[in-house]
């Protein structure tokens, strides 16, 4: 499967907010933010987002890099290129997010100068989690914002060697 990774449209932002994940994961549902702030930030010229698209399916989540990536309160003080991921919520739990995030890494190591990778993940979301350290993302420190722990985790901005 070949993913692409287009602009985000005010209509897939719009479909954003309307997202609603079984629990635990409706920790990520925008339902109760206000949609101006939220389509703000999502077009914040500084951490573009991006639709992922295939040849199937026209839009399959987003993906976004820079700072919007953040979580206020981390440690965000080394250099690294934030980035998250986010599926529909219908997609997620499928295996998808690791080949979404090969791609989406493949795609910024050509068009970013960036040293490394950092990712901000809810401590609960293991699953997440499982999908960023299996690419070689390691933990490099925690820390509990607006009632959550997050996990902060870090990569080098290379291309894994194959095998």
């Amino acid at each position: 499967m070949t993913f692409r990774f287009e602009p985000l449209t005010e209509t897939e932002a719009r479909e954003i907010i309307n997202w609603r994940y079984p629990a635990p994961y409706d920790f990520y549902d925008l339902g109760e933010a206000d949609p101006d702030v939220v389509l703000q930030n999502l077009f914040n010229p500084n951490s573009p987002h991006f639709a992922i698209a295939t040849d199937e399916v026209d839009f399959l989540g987003f993906c976004v890099a820079g700072p919007e990536a953040q979580v206020p309160g981390g440690d965000y003080s080394e250099p690294a290129l934030d980035i998250g991921i986010g599926l529909r919520p219908e997609e997620t739990g499928r295996g998808l997010g690791k080949l979404v995030l090969t791609e989406f890494l493949a795609s910024l190591l050509a068009t970013y100068p960036a040293n490394r990778f950092r990712a901000t993940i809810a401590d609960f979301n293991l699953r997440s989690q499982r999908t960023f350290l299996g690419l070689g993302f390691l933990e490099t420190s925690r820390f509990l914002a607006n009632g959550s722990e997050w996990v902060i985790l870090t990569r080098a901005a290379e291309r894994p060697s194959p095998g």
